[in-house]
């Protein structure tokens, strides 16, 4: 199945403890990419022990300026993305709580 007309990004959520850290994170990726999805963001894992919401929160700010730069994206929603971005801080403290204002 060709899936050129769609974007995506990957999170992948686990634990350093395993072996195949995140693994179902690249597999996920490797599939829609083989399959010609476009990809708005690189993929990111965390550790849900440590450093997760920060890996997140910086992730969240790659996938939004990936979907506002879309071509067919409207642009009060690429403007909406764009302005919800100044709640993400790099660093903890601020962090994305999942709300457009």
């Amino acid at each position: 199945m060709r899936l050129t007309h769609m974007s995506y990004s990957v999170f992948g959520l686990g634990s350093r403890h395993y072996r195949r850290f995140a693994a179902a994170a690249d597999l996920m990726d490797q599939l829609m990419t083989t399959n010609g999805a476009q990809r708005l963001a690189d993929v990111q894992k965390a550790d849900g022990q440590r450093g997760g919401m920060l890996t997140f929160t910086n992730w969240v700010r790659e996938v939004f300026k990936g979907l506002s730069q879309m071509p067919d994206i409207s642009p009060i929603l690429a403007h909406k993305l764009t302005s919800s971005l100044g709640q993400l801080k790099s660093g903890g403290g601020n962090q994305f709580n999942g709300t457009f204002k």
